[in-house]
């Protein structure tokens, strides 16, 4: 297995088992107050430029741009809901040192610093209104989900678990976070995506699954189950249904903002790639980066 897909299979195993030219607002910034808002937007991580970094493109692969940040290999981008900023992972996950959370605006600048504590924090998501957001911590020794508010204060522990609880993802409500976790595996290992509230509190089991993604709308939700792509609608785990069904690894997937479409990395041409599908069956399979500019993974699709 290729490096860059373990990388990202590390944390999974540990659960399973144990902006101009790209969307933006059209004009650059909106009357010179700001970076321009990324919309029909794909942020992902690129080894193209030889250490993963971030990049941008629309939504059909065009337009790719990098978004030059600091040293370091990158991860987890995720673009806020207003479309003007990109929080991510700074370093090795898999190294034993410190992967910090950064944030940078669309354009690049206003690079800053959100996590200190010298944990890997990673998987980050978005409140609704931009304000907060959740991610996963090993700071207390083992995957915690933690939320903060957006310029890295107030960083507070809200699964409190001795098991390990990764990957949240935020509803468009914002009343809940949907996350991974091995707390009621009775030893299996076997990873369950669980519901709570944004301040802890009751967790509510959904069902057999990690890296859990909510639909625009929060009606469905997409998540992973042995290396594949579901989906399933929201309140009801029954309807479950695998889009991805080829043998190679196919790994966060995220939502096209109408929802008609998800976008997920997948190691079916050889390298690890973008691709896109349709969200009603799986249909449509497209590869949106082509093999010739390295390692292209961890995609997610602007809010708009």
């Amino acid at each position: 297995m290729r490096a860059a897909a373990l990388a990202r299979l590390v944390p999974r195993i540990a659960l399973a088992f144990a902006a101009a030219g790209c969307g933006g607002s059209g004009d650059g910034p909106t009357g010179g107050n700001g970076p321009p808002a990324l919309t029909n937007t794909i942020v992902f991580v690129s080894d193209r430029t030889g250490t993963p970094t971030i990049h941008i493109m629309h939504g059909n692969g065009d337009g790719v741009q990098l978004i030059a940040t600091n040293a370091g290999p990158k991860s987890d981008p995720v673009i806020s809901p207003d479309g003007r900023k990109i929080v991510f992972t700074n370093g090795d996950i898999t190294a034993g040192s410190a992967s910090p959370l950064w944030i940078v605006s669309s354009d690049g600048t206003g690079l800053a610093q959100l996590t200190t504590d010298g944990a890997n924090d990673m998987r980050p998501t978005w409140s609704p209104d931009g304000s907060r957001i959740a991610f996963t911590s090993t700071r207390d020794g083992n995957a915690q989900i933690y939320v903060m508010n957006a310029d890295g204060s107030g960083q507070t522990n809200i699964s409190n678990d001795s098991a390990d609880d990764d990957s949240p993802a935020w509803s468009p409500d914002g009343s809940k976070i949907m996350f991974a976790s091995t707390r009621d595996s009775l030893g299996s290992g076997q990873s369950e995506i669980y519901t709570m509230t944004p301040s802890g509190g009751t967790v509510t089991p959904v069902l057999v699954g990690y890296v859990p993604e909510w639909s625009p709308t929060g009606t469905r939700f997409l998540f992973e189950r042995a290396s594949q792509i579901w989906i399933a609608n929201a309140g009801d785990p029954l309807s479950a249904r695998q889009l991805t069904s080829s043998r190679e690894f196919h790994f966060t997937p995220g939502w096209l903002p109408d929802e008609t479409k998800i976008v997920y990395a997948s190691s079916i041409s050889g390298n690890e790639e973008i691709w896109s599908v349709s969200s009603a069956d799986g249909s449509g399979a497209t590869q949106l980066t082509p093999d010739t500019d390295g390692e292209n993974y961890y995609p997610k699709w602007s809010v708009h």
